[in-house]
């Protein structure tokens, strides 16, 4: 997923995104990535302040639909 709004996070925020817009839950991506689920949910709140997003779930409609 190489896309405008992926261009604005870390390689990390990247592979968080990835997930989430694939519908995972963060206790789920915690466990696939080997992270802790506080640092997923930092992850995922910078990542919504990068990309203007409200809530993790508007976060991953948006990164979805730049998927598709």
């Amino acid at each position: 997923m190489n896309t405008l709004l992926m261009s604005k996070l870390t390689r990390r925020e990247r592979e968080v995104a990835e997930k989430l817009a694939s519908g995972k839950r963060q206790s789920y991506i915690a466990d696939a990535l080997v992270i802790s689920r506080r640092t997923v949910y930092n992850h995922v709140r910078s990542i919504r302040d990068k990309i203007g997003a409200e809530s993790a779930f508007e976060a991953a409609v948006m990164l979805a639909k730049e998927r598709e």
